[in-house]
């Protein structure tokens, strides 16, 4: 296996990773106050995450404007996952952080 074939598999890895973590803290932080942003931003990433993995894993042509939207939405639910004194919150944000990374070596 060369280089870029191990970070498109590990990317699109770290993106079902991302997706299950964002979806297991939307659930787990759905309902309750002050975490609305919370929950949409980590529902939103989730989606993308797993549209992502699909894409890469289809070849879909889409997948590169996938991918940015991606990074971008990766980033913004670790931004607010990390303002909450949690560890589930803290969890996702640390595996959005490691998503948008893996995605932006993956297209760069």
């Amino acid at each position: 296996m060369n280089e870029s074939t191990e970070l498109l598999d590990s990317c699109i890895e770290t993106c079902i990773q991302c997706a299950d973590e964002c979806t297991d803290c939307a659930d787990e932080h759905n309902g309750n106050p002050g975490m609305e942003t919370c929950v949409n931003l980590c529902n939103e990433c989730a989606d993308i995450c797993y549209r992502c993995a699909d894409e890469w894993e289809e070849d879909a042509t889409s997948k590169i404007e996938t991918m940015k939207a991606c990074i971008d939405a990766c980033n913004s639910c670790a931004d607010e996952c990390e303002k909450h004194d949690d560890s589930l919150c803290k969890n996702c944000a640390e595996i959005c952080r490691e998503c948008a990374e893996k995605c932006e070596k993956l297209i760069n």
